[in-house]
């Protein structure tokens, strides 16, 4: 009967699946982007394994965080600390890709060991105005070893081609943190700094050990660290404001819709209540019809989402990751039912209230 109803006005029920599926796939593609973009920061401040990344006070963008490269000397003379790495991270516009990202990092130290070589051969202490570059990035500039590439005008040779599995890094390039320092002006300072400890069961220890050493800056875990980066938060923010509006406008247009429905349908819900159908079966009618419509429009929406999200790195020139999980989709059905209880509750309602004497002699 809930099919049969929606297909009566095909039109108005389309177009209301259409409204629905737009909301939900926008839900379902937003949290994507943030959950992709959670798990390539996570992986880039994990990489090498670190157990502790030490971070400018209060930074919340790894990219604009700014340390002294001396506080790294500091660090490692600390109780408990193995070894320590220095980043700086920078991002620039290579040729007509403008969002390519620099790693300068020291020959030697672990974190540069995370960038595999798959065509070429490593950097080397001795390496002057050379560059190891993503192999993302280098398939869509079309450059092979011996090519060069500019960064802020100076030029740096290919030696070497990486592919690390990580979007964000696969679209960048590596080069040594003294010539990262001096290419953008940067000399003394790096972005953030990468810490193993000598024994992870003491990590509290070492991190309340580095906290007092050096009172300018942010300790933490790599997993925290990624989820406290601002593009993600306002992602999350974007997230959220959209569901709700999805969610109420989605609501808006089932009441709407079902509303009409009703009137259209009043003499033949008070034929079904003088055949003895209780108020309680006409609401139960009523409300699976509207999570009928919110369904099919949910499961087109996660549809179009997943189809977004395949094509979003030749739709848009942007490293951004989007990652789809079970999940993702779970909550994609979820708002949809949510959106269709809530748009067909005043409607369901309207109609247990029928009387059905007046009902039986209503014309349209």
């Amino acid at each position: 009967m809930a099919w049969r109803n929606m297909a009566r006005r095909k039109a108005r029920s389309l177009l209301t699946i259409f409204g629905v599926a737009i909301g939900i796939a926008a839900i379902v593609f937003l949290m994507s982007l943030m959950g992709g973009l959670e798990a390539q920061l996570t992986s880039i401040v994990e990489r090498g394994e670190a157990d502790l990344i030490i971070l400018q006070k209060e930074s919340t963008d790894l990219m604009l965080s700014r340390l002294r490269e001396s506080e790294a000397q500091r660090l490692i003379q600390v109780s408990g600390v193995k070894e320590v790495s220095s980043v700086l991270l920078v991002v620039t516009k290579v040729e007509d890709y403008p969002f390519f990202i620099v790693n300068g990092l020291r020959v030697g130290e672990f974190t540069i060991d995370h960038f595999d070589v798959a065509e070429g051969r490593k950097l080397t202490k001795e390496d002057k105005g050379k560059i190891l570059l993503g192999k993302k990035v280098a398939s869509h500039l079309k450059k092979g070893l011996g090519d060069e590439i500019k960064l802020l005008g100076d030029e740096y040779e290919i030696v070497g081609i990486y592919e690390t599995g990580i979007r964000l890094e696969d679209y960048g390039g590596v080069i040594p943190l003294n010539e990262a320092q001096e290419t953008f002006d940067l000399n003394g300072f790096v972005s953030f700094i990468e810490v193993r400890v000598e024994d992870i069961r003491r990590l509290s220890e070492v991190k309340a050990a580095i906290s007092r050493e050096l009172s300018n800056v942010d300790v933490d875990v790599p997993k925290e660290v990624a989820s406290k980066q601002e593009d993600l938060q306002l992602i999350r923010g974007a997230t959220s404001m959209v569901s709700l509006v999805s969610i109420l406008f989605g609501a808006i247009i089932i009441t709407n819709t079902m509303i009409m429905s009703i009137y259209e349908r009043t003499r033949e819900i008070g034929i079904l209540r003088a055949l003895g159908w209780k108020k309680r079966t006409v609401l139960t009618m009523i409300l699976k019809e509207t999570v009928l419509i919110a369904l099919t429009g949910g499961l087109i929406g996660i549809a179009i989402a997943l189809i977004g999200i395949q094509y979003l790195e030749k739709i848009a020139l942007t490293p951004l990751p989007a990652q789809i999980s079970i999940g993702h989709l779970i909550l994609g059905i979820l708002a949809a039912v949510s959106l269709g209880l809530l748009g067909g509750l005043y409607p369901a309602v309207r109609a247990t209230r029928m009387d059905p004497i007046k009902a039986l002699g209503h014309e349209v």
